[in-house]
Order: C-alpha cells, then sequence, then structure tokens
C-alpha cells in the first residue's frame, strides 16, 4: 500500500515538473521576445528565477484542479478547465506586479505577454486533452482485446 501511495505521489511531481519545465520556458521565450520587440537585449537571471518559481507554482495549480482521476459532470469539468487556462494569467499578471517586470517597457509589452501566454495554455491543454484521450482509447483497445483472448481461452478449457 505505502509503495502504490508513493508511486501515486511521484507520478504527480513528475507530472508538474513537466509542467512547470514546459511553460517556465515559454514565459521565459515570450517575456525575452516582447522585451526583445521593445529594445532590451537583456533578461536578468532574476526574472528568469522568478518566472520558474511562477511556472512551478502555476502547474501546481493546475494539476490540482484535476487531482482526482475521474470523470467530472460536465458543468464541473467546464469550470475546472476555465480555471485551468485562467488562474495561470491570474498569477503571471499577479507574478509581473509583485516582481515590476515591465517597468520601463512599453504600454503593449504586458498585455501581449498575457495574451500570448494564454494563447499557449490554450494550446496545452487541447494538447494534454488529445493525448490522454488517444491513450485512453488505446489502453481501452487493449484491454478488449485481453478480454477477448480470456474469454477463447476460457471457452477452449470448458469442459462442456
Amino acid at each position: 500500500m505505502a509503495v502504490e501511495k508513493l508511486r501515486k505521489i511521484m507520478k504527480r511531481e513528475m507530472d508538474v515538473d513537466y509542467l512547470a519545465t514546459v511553460h517556465a520556458m515559454s514565459m521565459v521565450f515570450c517575456y525575452g521576445c516582447l522585451m526583445y520587440f521593445n529594445g532590451s537585449k537583456v533578461v536578468s537571471f532574476a526574472i528568469i528565477l522568478e518566472i520558474y518559481c511562477l511556472a512551478y507554482f502555476i502547474a501546481w495549480t493546475q494539476k490540482l484542479l484535476f487531482i482526482k482521476e475521474r470523470v467530472y459532470q460536465r458543468k464541473e469539468f467546464c469550470i475546472r478547465t476555465m480555471l485551468w487556462l485562467l488562474l495561470p494569467t491570474l498569477w503571471e499578471f499577479a507574478g509581473g506586479s509583485i516582481f515590476h517586470w515591465y517597468n520601463g517597457a512599453a504600454a503593449w509589452v504586458e498585455p501581449s505577454f498575457y495574451i500570448l501566454m494564454l494563447c499557449y495554455y490554450i494550446m496545452v491543454y487541447w494538447s494534454v486533452r488529445v493525448f490522454y484521450k488517444d491513450e485512453t482509447m488505446e489502453m481501452n483497445s487493449l484491454l478488449e482485446q485481453y478480454k477477448k483472448r480470456k474469454d477463447d481461452t476460457h471457452e477452449g478449457n470448458n469442459p462442456d
């Protein structure tokens, strides 16, 4: 039982670490590009570190929204999905404000970052949904094949 619990915890952490890394790379890239177009060729290490910490927090927020691996009611699923997409943008706004990421930047940089990142979260969400849907279909197919082989084996061994 303890091994199963540890495996589940490790799987959750790996999911979060993967998402956090992808989020952080995307945030640093988008922020860096926008600042470059704004005339700055340097992104400070402090901002990169803040972005990585924020990305980890965002990934945990998203994981917690769907922590229970179950089928959600349609309304609950829609609400959780909207939160999955919008909370990261809210956290980015808070992070940018607290850490002053946009001081001295043109007025268009900050909203452009939020729009780009919201589009990114939509693409990530869509990709994850497609991946898991394909994986679920494949697992169901393998289960059906297994059941069929098991039924065929039982019929062949049946003395009737």
